[in-house]
């Protein structure tokens, strides 16, 4: 009789630019299951992520993008739009540039959003490649 292996799951609600720890979270789970049948909640980090100085963490700016809910409070997650997806594309290459140039790894955390701002802004030869 073989062993069972243990299996672990996460479970999380998709955030605009998920930090570090949820990151963590879900490399070390086996299984990943993305919680976008809920409620869109405004004040959380659903459509906005929070930029912190490099020298300094406890001052930090939002990076936010606008977003249309279709059924007001009760839109859930999935349903939630992009009011306005240029702008949101600009505002995710901008802003973490203005914040973190200095830093070594800005040429990895830039190779990283730039897809992610072109899907954004609706360029369809780069759906999927996020």
């Amino acid at each position: 009789m073989s062993a069972l292996r243990v299996r672990s799951c996460a479970i999380h609600q998709p955030n605009l630019l998920p930090r570090l720890s949820t990151l963590a979270k879900l490399y070390a789970a086996d299984i990943w299951v993305v919680l976008d049948d809920v409620q869109f909640v405004r004040r959380d980090y659903q459509h906005r992520a929070r930029l912190a100085v490099l020298d300094n963490p406890q001052q930090y700016q939002w990076l936010s993008v606008e977003t249309h809910l279709p059924h007001g409070r009760a839109t859930l997650i999935r349903d939630a739009q992009l009011a306005y997806p240029q702008r949101a594309a600009r505002r995710l290459g901008q802003l973490p540039a203005q914040h973190y140039r200095a830093s070594p790894y800005w040429q990895l955390l830039h190779t990283a959003l730039e897809p992610v701002a072109r899907t954004v802004a609706g360029d369809r030869r780069h759906r999927g490649r996020c």
